[in-house]
């Protein structure tokens, strides 16, 4: 079990645990079980209510829920900003959310309003909250009112937020001594859709104004990864040198039945006589596919890889298609000759990298220190990640990470690097299928400390752990283990792996 995630109270304790493949956040509480609510949400999939297996203790109650894959909508805000129209689609799910909740005879006032426990899809900005079916007398678990004032309040400097009289009629809306869920619910779908859906949203049901914004979410993720499947680098269409070489098998194949026997009757061993045959096939083929590169007719470049990180600097791109940021050394195979020249005889030279010159530098003078995966597991278009925010998230979805890996087994917002007195730290974010560490999966939601030279695997990515600190830790005392990256740090192969090279 991992510690703390909330305020420890006398009436609710929030932590999380984890097993082999899932993440819980747990409540302890110890509050009497409303028994008819709890097998309401036991025997019962309700929209945009996360499960929840309870568990009975001596001393309390343990809610159980499940939130494998699912990211807080406080880690998510911190990165990405809500736009108008958004902000009021997740503001009118979890209104009509809880509106729903009454046909199911669940109270409002046990739903959990706080940001780090309201969970979002990133990809299609559903919201997920956490229902407490149990009697509170606390007000730990926060308010509707609360919750949409807090969000408005972080996106009022927004562009979009300041068009029109939006701010003022949401805040004039939740500090109303009348306030209602159905009136938000109202107000939202209004200013979504326009003055004549606010006397619908009147006459309607919760699950209808609930399911149509969840439908237009989700149209709208389609066509976002239909446009990023598109322009995904990693996705090629067929390569007009592939057709070309499945072409000219075809027309070798033929040749060489239609002589098959002169092939066979020409010398005493048939086997040796299609052997060589087979050599010269390939002899033919490469001469003829050296000749249509020459003509240019095709190219043999990778320029999917050529992307540019805009957080990291401008990358050159490479022959080989990969890139390279001048200012951080990588270990890769030299690809442009040392002199800039080619002799036109294919004489082996000493290659390096663009930027680079042939006298080594003083390390002091280069005053970059900070932290790198070193990538060992080589996928198509993966490089080594530098990490150079104090927070740096690491998934899958574009847009929404400061790296983006590209592997479906990676979860959306996979894990999170936390520099904080000269070390480094991961979390995992809630991810399916795990961050691990020297071959152990560590647990969610819990920093773990990185050594210099951990073999770091994020599903099926795996790095090596290098570090240059940046300063001292500050306080060593206060974690004694605070100074153990500077111990091999220096940019390059860590002496584990030249060790094993």
């Amino acid at each position: 079990m991992s510690g703390i995630a909330g305020e420890a109270v006398k009436e609710l304790e929030f932590m999380y645990e984890s097993d082999a493949a899932s993440s819980f956040l747990v409540i302890r509480c110890a509050g009497r079980i409303i028994q008819y609510q709890a097998g309401m949400l036991e025997s019962n999939d309700i929209d945009h209510i996360i499960p929840v297996e309870i568990i009975k203790r001596e001393d309390a109650n343990y809610f159980h829920y499940n939130i494998t894959s699912q990211i807080p909508l406080s880690v998510y805000l911190k990165r990405n900003k809500l736009n108008r129209e958004a902000f009021l689609r997740l503001i009118l799910n979890i209104a009509a959310c809880m509106n729903n909740a009454v046909g199911y005879l669940l109270y409002p006032s046990n739903f959990l309003m706080k940001q780090e426990f309201i969970y979002i899809d990133p990809a299609t900005q559903d919201a997920k909250v956490v229902y407490i079916p149990a009697e509170l007398r606390c007000e730990d678990v926060g308010t509707l009112q609360t919750l949409v004032s807090e969000l408005l309040m972080q996106h009022i400097n927004e562009e979009e937020f300041c068009n029109g009289n939006l701010v003022q009629r949401i805040l004039a809306e939740v500090k109303s001594e009348a306030f209602s869920i159905r009136g938000l619910m109202a107000l939202a779908n209004e200013l979504l859709y326009g003055q004549e859906s606010r006397e619908t949203a009147g006459l309607s049901p919760g699950p209808e104004i609930c399911a149509k914004t969840l439908e237009e979410n989700r149209e709208k993720c389609k066509m976002e990864e239909k446009k990023e499947a598109e322009e995904n680098p990693g996705t090629k269409k067929l390569s007009p040198a592939v057709a070309i070489a499945v072409l000219l098998q075809f027309v070798m194949g033929g040749a060489i039945y239609l002589c098959r026997g002169i092939i066979a009757g020409t010398g005493k061993d048939a086997a040796v006589n299609y052997a060589a045959v087979a050599l010269i096939v390939l002899a033919i083929e490469v001469l003829i596919f050296r000749k249509l590169q020459a003509m240019q007719l095709f190219s043999v470049r990778d320029e999917g890889n050529a992307r540019k990180d805009t957080d990291s600097g401008t990358f050159a791109v490479l022959d080989a298609g990969t890139m390279f940021k001048p200012d951080i050394l990588k270990h890769e195979p030299c690809l442009i000759p040392a002199d800039g020249k080619d002799d036109g005889e294919g004489t082996p030279k000493q290659l390096i990298k663009p930027g680079f010159s042939q006298k080594t530098e003083t390390l002091e003078m280069r005053n970059e220190g900070g932290f790198v995966l070193l990538n060992v597991s080589r996928h198509t278009g993966e490089k080594d990640i530098v990490i150079d925010r104090d927070e740096f998230i690491v998934g899958r979805l574009a847009g929404h990470v400061d790296h983006v890996l590209y592997s479906n087994a990676v979860g959306k917002l996979h894990a999170m690097f936390i520099r904080r007195n000269g070390c480094c730290y991961v979390k995992d974010l809630n991810s399916l299928n795990g961050t691990y560490i020297n071959g152990k999966r560590i647990e969610s939601n819990k920093e773990i400390l990185l050594r210099n030279n951990d073999r770091l695997r994020l599903a099926n990515c795996e790095f090596i752990f290098n570090c240059v600190p940046e300063q001292k830790p500050d306080s060593p005392e206060k974690d004694k283990e605070a100074g153990i990256c500077t111990e091999e740090g220096l940019y390059g192969i860590p002496g584990r792996l030249a060790g094993q090279l």
